[in-house]
């Protein structure tokens, strides 16, 4: 949670991107804010109460060899990330895109990035993880990612039409990457949960990839600006 705090305030007084009308006067487009991007949220409220939780419940059975695999898969994920982002994201974006590779509030998110998904991690790996805190774990990363992609703030914004938000679900390849996010975590789900820990993640995206998926056809259109 200090983490997102130290990215939210930098985003704000040092990088100038925290309000959309910061990210318009940086960039003289339209941008992602950090006051509006999904993730920033998640990261400060319903990720660090999810690590509690799996710290309260297992975290005396993490060993330090565990903790160390983690915290390189941690590093791993969160520079893949990165790499993604600096080379294919064409939209202003707090945490990286193709004209803003590095910054402070992006060395704050990489951080706390780095944390979070070494606990994802350690959810996964720990022996006798109840199915039940698995499918849970596994449906708030999920949600989180939906939310960090924008893909709510997209389909909100089909209706709302915001002059300071760009489209952010016209991209093709975004329900491919929403499948293969849900899938990926539907099969860590089987692997650590069990049968019923995969249903219940996979049950939930066929039902958020099945909204996402109406708002994209029937909804209305793409914003040409």
């Amino acid at each position: 949670m200090l983490w997102a705090i130290a990215y939210g305030t930098s985003s704000y007084l040092v990088d100038q991107n925290f309000w959309p009308r910061q990210v318009q006067e940086k960039w003289a487009r339209p941008g992602i804010a950090v006051g509006i991007h999904g993730g920033f949220y998640g990261d400060l409220f319903v990720l660090p109460a999810l690590f509690w939780y799996l710290t309260a419940k297992y975290g005396s059975e993490w060993s330090s060899e565990m903790v160390g695999f983690a915290i390189k898969i941690g590093f791993t994920v969160t520079f893949a990330n990165h790499l993604l982002l600096i080379f294919t994201q064409t939209v202003p974006d707090p945490f990286g895109w193709k004209g803003e590779r590095w910054s402070l509030t992006i060395f704050f998110h990489f951080l706390y990035m780095w944390i979070a998904v070494m606990f994802i991690a350690l959810m996964y790996f720990t022996p006798g993880t109840d199915p039940h805190d698995v499918a849970l774990g596994s449906i708030v990363v999920g949600v989180h990612m939906m939310a960090g992609t924008h893909v709510f703030l997209g389909i909100v914004n089909r209706w709302k039409r915001w002059s300071w938000c760009p489209d952010l679900i016209a991209s093709p390849t975004l329900p491919l990457m929403l499948v293969g996010l849900w899938a990926v975590l539907t099969g860590f789900a089987m692997y650590a949960g069990g049968v019923w820990a995969a249903i219940l993640v996979g049950m939930t995206a066929l039902c958020l990839l099945g909204m996402a998926q109406a708002t994209l056809m029937f909804g209305p259109g793409p914003i040409r600006r």
